[in-house]
């Protein structure tokens, strides 16, 4: 079980109805930053060992549950995780329009190597940009993702 801590920033605060830092509930409905996102879900994960064993329902192996940092800029929390546990499965309790989603857009890290010349405005003609080239490649890549 996996979910994360972190949430963005609430600025500006005055556009709340509610105070983001409280966990107000109105009507049945809770309010306050991260409510849903990501703090049901670490709930969920939190509770549902207790509930397993209330139901009497016993797994064959471990059940570990993970809560991380560092969702919302770069995935590193949920990475050292799993470098430090292994598993056959894995359930990572982010809302998703409140259905269940059997996949994740995932993480994808690369590095680019553009060179040129180094220049400056005073000697414009000493250097070579790059940036014609990473334009071809940045269309490159748009056209093989899709995006």
């Amino acid at each position: 079980m996996n979910g994360h801590i972190d949430v963005v920033s609430p600025e500006p605060v005055a556009a709340w109805t509610h105070d983001p830092w409280a966990a107000e509930v109105v009507d049945d409905r809770m309010y306050g930053r991260g409510a849903m996102d990501m703090k049901s879900g670490i709930a969920l994960n939190l509770m549902l060992p207790r509930l397993l064993r209330d139901a009497g329902i016993e797994l064959a192996g471990d059940l570990i549950v993970h809560s991380v940092i560092e969702e919302e800029c770069t995935g590193n929390g949920a990475l050292a995780a799993s470098r430090r546990h292994r598993a056959d499965a894995a359930i990572v309790t982010e809302p998703e329009g409140m259905r269940f989603t059997m996949a994740h857009l995932g993480v994808l890290w690369f590095r680019v190597r553009v060179e040129g010349r180094p220049g400056t405005r005073c000697a414009p003609g000493r250097g070579s940009t790059p940036s014609p080239r990473r334009c071809r490649s940045s269309r490159r890549w748009r056209n093989w993702t899709g995006s």
